[in-house]
Protein backbone atom coordinates (compact mmCIF):
# COMPACT_ATOMS: atom_id res chain seq x y z
CA UNK A 1 0.00 0.00 0.00
CA UNK A 2 2.42 2.19 1.05
CA UNK A 3 4.27 1.27 -2.58
CA UNK A 4 1.35 3.25 -3.82
CA UNK A 5 1.32 6.49 -1.93
CA UNK A 6 4.58 6.98 -2.51
CA UNK A 7 3.75 6.71 -6.29
CA UNK A 8 1.11 9.01 -6.38
CA UNK A 9 2.89 11.47 -3.95
CA UNK A 10 5.98 11.24 -6.48
CA UNK A 11 4.04 12.16 -9.18
CA UNK A 12 2.21 14.77 -7.93
CA UNK A 13 -1.20 13.81 -8.49
CA UNK A 14 -2.38 14.98 -5.15
CA UNK A 15 -1.38 18.48 -5.74
CA UNK A 16 -2.78 17.84 -9.79
CA UNK A 17 -5.83 17.21 -8.09
CA UNK A 18 -6.37 19.82 -5.30
CA UNK A 19 -5.35 22.17 -7.75
CA UNK A 20 -8.14 20.99 -10.32
CA UNK A 21 -10.80 20.99 -7.37
CA UNK A 22 -9.73 24.63 -6.90
CA UNK A 23 -9.96 25.63 -10.28
CA UNK A 24 -13.44 24.07 -10.33
CA UNK A 25 -14.55 25.85 -6.78
CA UNK A 26 -13.13 29.47 -8.00
CA UNK A 27 -15.19 28.80 -11.58
CA UNK A 28 -18.27 28.39 -9.57
CA UNK A 29 -18.17 31.23 -7.19
CA UNK A 30 -17.02 33.96 -10.72
CA UNK A 31 -20.43 31.91 -12.12
CA UNK A 32 -22.29 32.78 -9.20
CA UNK A 33 -21.27 36.41 -8.87
CA UNK A 34 -21.54 36.88 -12.55
CA UNK A 35 -25.03 36.15 -12.14
CA UNK A 36 -25.73 38.10 -9.44
CA UNK A 37 -23.78 41.26 -11.22
CA UNK A 38 -26.43 40.50 -14.08
CA UNK A 39 -29.06 40.11 -11.98
CA UNK A 40 -28.63 43.53 -10.06
CA UNK A 41 -28.19 45.12 -13.71
CA UNK A 42 -31.23 43.70 -14.89
CA UNK A 43 -33.32 45.55 -11.83
CA UNK A 44 -31.78 48.96 -11.85
CA UNK A 45 -32.65 48.99 -15.69
CA UNK A 46 -36.69 47.56 -15.17
CA UNK A 47 -36.97 50.09 -12.12
CA UNK A 48 -35.22 52.76 -13.72
CA UNK A 49 -37.40 52.47 -16.45
CA UNK A 50 -40.61 51.81 -15.00
CA UNK A 51 -40.36 54.89 -13.22
CA UNK A 52 -40.16 57.15 -16.65
CA UNK A 53 -42.95 55.03 -18.02
CA UNK A 54 -45.11 55.24 -15.56
CA UNK A 55 -44.70 58.87 -14.54
CA UNK A 56 -45.07 59.48 -18.68
CA UNK A 57 -48.52 57.20 -18.51
CA UNK A 58 -49.64 60.17 -16.10
CA UNK A 59 -50.71 61.94 -19.20
CA UNK A 60 -53.39 59.37 -20.02
CA UNK A 61 -55.67 60.93 -17.04
CA UNK A 62 -54.12 64.92 -17.24
CA UNK A 63 -54.71 65.76 -21.30
CA UNK A 64 -57.27 66.06 -23.52
CA UNK A 65 -58.53 62.92 -25.72
CA UNK A 66 -56.51 65.15 -28.43
CA UNK A 67 -52.42 64.92 -26.81
CA UNK A 68 -53.35 61.61 -25.06
CA UNK A 69 -51.55 59.88 -28.35
CA UNK A 70 -49.34 62.85 -29.57
CA UNK A 71 -45.65 63.31 -28.84
CA UNK A 72 -44.06 63.34 -25.85
CA UNK A 73 -47.69 62.15 -24.61
CA UNK A 74 -48.43 58.92 -26.00
CA UNK A 75 -48.81 56.72 -23.58
CA UNK A 76 -49.80 53.91 -25.62
CA UNK A 77 -45.96 54.03 -27.06
CA UNK A 78 -44.80 54.47 -23.67
CA UNK A 79 -46.87 51.44 -22.54
CA UNK A 80 -45.26 49.24 -25.21
CA UNK A 81 -41.96 50.12 -24.14
CA UNK A 82 -42.60 49.66 -20.39
CA UNK A 83 -43.67 45.51 -21.67
CA UNK A 84 -40.93 45.81 -23.94
CA UNK A 85 -38.28 45.88 -20.88
CA UNK A 86 -40.58 43.77 -18.33
CA UNK A 87 -40.32 41.16 -20.96
CA UNK A 88 -36.76 41.22 -21.65
CA UNK A 89 -35.34 40.44 -18.60
CA UNK A 90 -33.38 37.04 -19.05
CA UNK A 91 -32.16 36.99 -14.94
CA UNK A 92 -35.08 37.93 -13.19
CA UNK A 93 -37.96 37.14 -16.00
CA UNK A 94 -39.11 33.72 -13.16
CA UNK A 95 -39.16 36.02 -10.30
CA UNK A 96 -41.31 38.92 -12.23
CA UNK A 97 -43.34 35.93 -12.95
CA UNK A 98 -43.19 33.96 -9.78
CA UNK A 99 -43.94 37.43 -7.72
CA UNK A 100 -47.08 38.77 -9.62
CA UNK A 101 -45.12 41.66 -10.89
CA UNK A 102 -45.43 41.08 -14.12
CA UNK A 103 -49.28 40.23 -13.76
CA UNK A 104 -49.10 43.61 -12.13
CA UNK A 105 -48.05 45.32 -14.96
CA UNK A 106 -50.53 44.41 -17.07
CA UNK A 107 -53.47 45.07 -14.90
CA UNK A 108 -51.70 48.90 -14.75
CA UNK A 109 -51.71 48.73 -18.64
CA UNK A 110 -55.88 47.95 -18.90
CA UNK A 111 -55.93 50.62 -16.14
CA UNK A 112 -54.64 53.39 -18.52
CA UNK A 113 -56.48 51.95 -21.43
CA UNK A 114 -59.63 52.31 -20.15
CA UNK A 115 -59.18 55.75 -19.00
CA UNK A 116 -60.72 56.52 -22.35
CA UNK A 117 -63.63 54.99 -21.80
CA UNK A 118 -66.89 56.84 -22.61
CA UNK A 119 -68.29 58.31 -18.97
CA UNK A 120 -71.89 59.01 -18.78
CA UNK A 121 -72.56 62.04 -17.42
CA UNK A 122 -74.35 60.98 -14.60
CA UNK A 123 -71.69 58.54 -13.97
CA UNK A 124 -69.85 58.78 -10.80
CA UNK A 125 -66.69 56.34 -9.95
CA UNK A 126 -65.69 53.25 -11.62
CA UNK A 127 -63.87 54.17 -14.09
CA UNK A 128 -59.97 54.68 -13.85
CA UNK A 129 -59.02 58.12 -12.31
CA UNK A 130 -55.37 59.66 -11.51
CA UNK A 131 -55.80 59.42 -7.59
CA UNK A 132 -56.68 55.83 -8.24
CA UNK A 133 -54.07 55.68 -10.81
CA UNK A 134 -51.45 57.09 -8.35
CA UNK A 135 -52.26 54.63 -5.85
CA UNK A 136 -51.62 51.60 -8.13
CA UNK A 137 -48.05 53.06 -9.44
CA UNK A 138 -47.11 53.27 -5.40
CA UNK A 139 -48.06 50.21 -4.52
CA UNK A 140 -46.63 48.76 -7.82
CA UNK A 141 -43.04 50.59 -7.09
CA UNK A 142 -42.96 49.23 -3.59
CA UNK A 143 -43.60 45.70 -4.68
CA UNK A 144 -40.89 45.97 -7.44
CA UNK A 145 -37.92 47.25 -4.51
CA UNK A 146 -39.38 44.98 -2.26
CA UNK A 147 -39.12 41.57 -4.44
CA UNK A 148 -35.66 42.63 -6.20
CA UNK A 149 -34.69 43.72 -2.69
CA UNK A 150 -35.45 39.97 -1.70
CA UNK A 151 -33.81 38.76 -4.90
CA UNK A 152 -30.56 40.05 -4.58
CA UNK A 153 -30.68 39.52 -0.71
CA UNK A 154 -30.51 42.84 0.69
CA UNK A 155 -31.50 43.75 3.97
Amino acid sequence: MSDWSSLIGGLGIGSLIGGLVQQYFSAKQRHREWVKDSKKAEWRELIEEMDTCLSRTQGAFQRPVSERLTEPFNYMATLGIGSKVMNNRIFIADVLKKTGITQKWKGIMAYVCSSDSPRDANQQGGLPTMNGYISLVNDFQSELIRVAREDLNIE
